[in-house]
C-alpha cells in the first residue's frame, strides 16, 4: 500500500533529491515541501480531469430522521449517483428494499414541500422520492414516519493528504495505474516550480497521456452503440441499438 510519504520520496529520487523520514516528514522544509505539495496538486489535478473515476466511488448508509426531508451531502462529495438511492430492508419497520425515484427540486415544490412541512414533526410515511436539497445536500419525500435506513452511492473528491502515511483513494485497488500518474503530475509542479519549462512540459506530456490511458481503462467503455440517423426514404429501419461485440 503506497503512503504519502512513499510517493513523496518517490518524487524526490526522481529529482536527485534528499528522501524525508517518517520522523521528519511533518516538519519538512524547502524542496521535500513542495514535494509534498506537488503529490497534493497531482491528485487534484487528476481528479478534476473526471467526476466519476472509479477509484473514487463511494457508498453511504444514513438513518433518516422522523419528519426531517433535507439532509447534507457527505463532505467529500463530488458527483451523486442519484439513482442509487434505496431504502434499506428492515424487519423492525417491515420495509423491503426499495429504489427511490429521482425528481428535480422544483418538482418537489412545486407538488410536495408544502406537505412535507406541515408533517415536519410525525412524518407522513416511508419516501418514494430523493431531490438535489437547496445549496449542497438532498433529500427524500414524503417526509418519513420513521428512521428508515437509507443508502447511495457517489463519486468523492479525495482529501488533502497531509500525515506521513495518508493514502491516496483507491490506491489499494489500483496502485499500478495511479502511482506513475500522479508522479508524472507531481514533476510538472516541481519543473515549474525550479523554472525548468522544457521538463515542464514534458511531463505535463506524460501526465496527460498518462490520465488518458486511465480514460481508456477504466472510463470509456461502452457495451454498445447507438444510430442516431433519421430515416426519411422508404424501406426497413436499421436496428437502433448493436452490441460492440456483435457484426454489422
Amino acid at each position: 500500500m503506497t503512503v504519502f510519504i512513499n510517493l513523496t520520496n518517490r518524487l524526490l529520487r526522481r529529482l536527485n533529491e534528499v528522501e524525508l523520514s517518517t520522523t521528519d516528514f511533518a516538519s519538512a522544509r524547502g524542496i521535500q515541501a513542495a514535494a509534498k505539495d506537488a503529490i497534493n496538486s497531482a491528485v487534484f489535478d487528476l481528479n478534476t480531469m473526471q467526476y466519476e473515476w472509479p477509484f473514487n466511488a463511494a457508498e453511504e448508509a444514513t438513518s433518516l430522521v422522523v419528519g426531517q426531508t433535507e439532509y447534507s451531502n457527505p463532505v467529500e462529495l463530488k458527483s451523486m449517483e442519484w439513482n442509487s438511492f434505496q431504502i434499506i430492508a428492515d424487519g423492525t419497520y417491515s420495509t423491503e428494499n426499495k429504489r427511490l425515484q429521482y425528481i428535480s427540486t422544483d418538482t418537489w415544490y412545486k407538488y410536495h414541500r408544502d406537505r412535507d412541512d406541515d408533517n415536519a414533526t410525525n412524518g407522513i410515511s416511508i419516501p418514494k422520492y430523493v431531490f438535489p436539497s437547496h445549496g449542497t445536500g438532498w433529500g427524500v419525500s414524503p417526509a418519513p414516519d420513521k428512521s428508515y435506513r437509507i443508502t447511495f452511492r457517489y463519486y468523492l473528491h479525495p482529501l488533502e493528504m497531509v500525515n506521513y502515511d495518508d493514502t491516496i483513494t483507491g490506491n489499494i485497488i489500483y496502485p499500478n495505474a495511479l502511482e506513475p500518474t500522479i508522479i508524472e503530475g507531481a514533476l510538472y509542479h516541481m519543473y515549474m516550480l525550479k523554472d525548468n519549462p522544457e521538463s515542464a512540459q514534458l511531463a505535463k506530456a506524460n501526465f496527460m497521456q498518462a490520465v488518458a490511458d486511465l480514460k481508456s481503462q477504466y472510463i470509456n467503455k461502452f457495451s454498445g452503440v447507438v444510430d442516431t440517423r433519421v430515416q426519411f426514404g422508404g424501406g426497413a429501419s436499421a436496428p437502433l441499438y448493436k452490441s460492440i461485440n456483435a457484426s454489422f
